[in-house]
């Protein structure tokens, strides 16, 4: 109420001298806060133009990364699918040597029962070899060679 008391008891001329310095104040922050602006504006078109190139190629950057990275992640997924064929493949296989094993187990246990079967058959006729008189079996070879050889050369006329 101070300053409207003030201005009831200006003048004309002194109103309008007041008047003329709160506009003189007014244009003056008016000028700066105008300035202010500006000077933001220009900041902030600067770093625009400094940064939009960065950003685009930052852009272009990470949608080539991208596009790498779905590649290399179909890959992984064909790995990943081959590497489960293989391991199925490998159960397979595993399956396919417990079946031989099983056979050859098998078979090793159907030997031993032929050589169990037939150890006794083959140690008496071994000790049925042992008892053969070789030396005999030779002179009486050589006797009948001779017995023969007569009969031989009388053959052999005939011829």
């Amino acid at each position: 109420m101070n300053h409207a008391e003030d201005f009831n008891n200006m003048n004309d001329h002194q109103l309008l001298a007041e008047l003329l310095t709160y506009e003189r104040k007014d244009s003056r922050r008016n000028r700066i806060a105008a300035f202010a602006n500006i000077l933001l504006i220009v900041v902030l078109l600067v770093a625009l133009i400094t940064l939009l190139p960065k950003t685009l190629a930052l852009i272009d950057h990470m949608e080539a990364s991208l596009e790498e990275l779905d590649t290399l992640a179909k890959q992984a997924n064909d790995v990943i699918g081959e590497a489960n064929s293989l391991a199925d493949e490998a159960g397979r296989m595993m399956s396919d040597v417990d079946s031989l094993a099983s056979d050859a187990g098998v078979f090793i246990s159907n030997a031993n029962k032929v050589l169990e079967e037939n150890t006794e058959a083959v140690t008496n006729t071994v000790q049925r070899l042992n008892e053969v008189d070789f030396e005999g079996l030779n002179e009486a070879i050589e006797n009948l060679n001779d017995a023969i050889r007569p009969l031989s050369e009388f053959a052999r006329m005939f011829r």
